[in-house]
């Protein structure tokens, strides 16, 4: 008895590799992508503890003393900090100097732009912070 073209079809295993590889490509693609970005958010935010630690030395033992204003000492931090940018924009780079009383409060922040446009995602801003007793 000859058999139906459809039962038939379905008991064939030719190429079943590849649809199960094209079925899981999608899923693996997105970790990796996933994985890269995170890597380089890490990265970035890392980069931003090293300038804000630099910034708060730089502020205390060359600015302590110094007859600048605040924001003198801010555009000064910022240059510096723009300088040495591991691995940053250096455009998309900011850093913040605040009085609070008895301490100054570092800030730096990044504009972190996502480099995988599969799902258009607007900047994310990652930040670090240090807080330096006053003279």
């Amino acid at each position: 008895m000859k058999r139906a073209p459809l039962s038939r079809f379905l008991q064939m295993e030719r190429g079943a590799t590849a649809v199960e590889f094209a079925l899981v490509i999608g899923f693996l693609l997105a970790f990796l992508m996933g994985a890269f970005e995170f890597g380089r958010a890490l990265h970035a935010r890392n980069a931003l503890d090293y300038l804000a630690d630099r910034a708060a030395r730089s502020l205390s033992v060359q600015y302590r003393a110094s007859d600048l204003g605040l924001g003198a000492i801010e555009a000064a931090l910022l240059a510096e900090a723009r300088s040495n940018a591991p691995g940053l924009r250096p455009e998309l780079l900011g850093l913040t100097l605040r009085e609070d009383g008895a301490s100054f409060r570092i800030e730096t922040l990044y504009d972190f732009t996502f480099l995988i446009p599969v799902i258009p995602v607007a900047p994310m801003t990652l930040s670090a912070e240090r807080i330096i007793p006053a003279p």
